[in-house]
């Protein structure tokens, strides 16, 4: 019963440990989409044929995480007025952006600089917090995961803040009231072993 206890609390702490670690990723992901936002918008703002720079499934794959399939298409939609304009311009035509044209790109510049603005403030208000809440959480999970594999010849104490977690995560795995108690109870021989071997002569 003891190791089969043993076993659901390391299964437990693995799995909790690679969803932290998946959040992580994700917020890597989101810094790397908000840097490839920044540069569409630097590069639309030093001039707007760079546009002829991005296929439609790179404005798609840029643009995919601030806006609803449907909304994306109807800009993308409209883009492909000013993609046709700077196309015939590449056969050699000498035409410039004509009044519609210019002001369909304005308008998309200045809401993706928009979104771009409110995402990098959320971004920035949460990430540095979230980030260093995932590795202290990280690193407590490992500390307990560690000491849960070398309790079993006496040799850690599992300590107060470790104990709360632990209890922590069986309440959030739904774990009954005799589950939470034979916890405890394990934890407690764990720490009495541990204990009774540290003073030793």
């Amino acid at each position: 019963m003891e190791e089969k206890l043993k076993k659901a609390l390391h299964d437990t702490i693995t799995s909790r440990i690679n969803s932290l670690n998946l959040k992580k990723e994700q917020m890597l992901t989101k810094r790397v989409q908000l840097d490839e936002l920044c540069e569409l918008i630097d590069s639309l703002e030093m001039s707007f044929d760079k546009l002829k720079s991005y296929s439609r499934e790179d404005l798609k794959r840029i643009l995919s995480p601030y806006y609803p399939s449907n909304v994306l298409a109807e800009e993308l939609d409209r883009l492909e007025v000013v993609r046709f304009a700077f196309s015939i311009q590449d056969k050699g035509y000498e035409i410039e952006l004509n009044e519609e044209e210019i002001d369909i790109m304005i308008r998309f510049l200045e809401k993706i600089k928009n979104d771009k603005n409110v995402e990098y403030q959320k971004y920035n208000s949460l990430a540095p917090r979230s980030k260093e809440r995932l590795n202290d959480e990280i690193k407590l999970l490992k500390q307990i995961e560690d000491k849960l594999s070398q309790n079993a010849d006496g040799n850690r104490i599992i300590m107060g803040k470790e104990i709360d977690k632990i209890m922590q995560l069986a309440i959030e795995e739904e774990a009954d009231e005799d589950t939470q108690i034979a916890i405890l109870c394990l934890l407690n021989r764990m720490n009495l072993k541990a204990h009774t071997k540290s003073g030793e002569v």
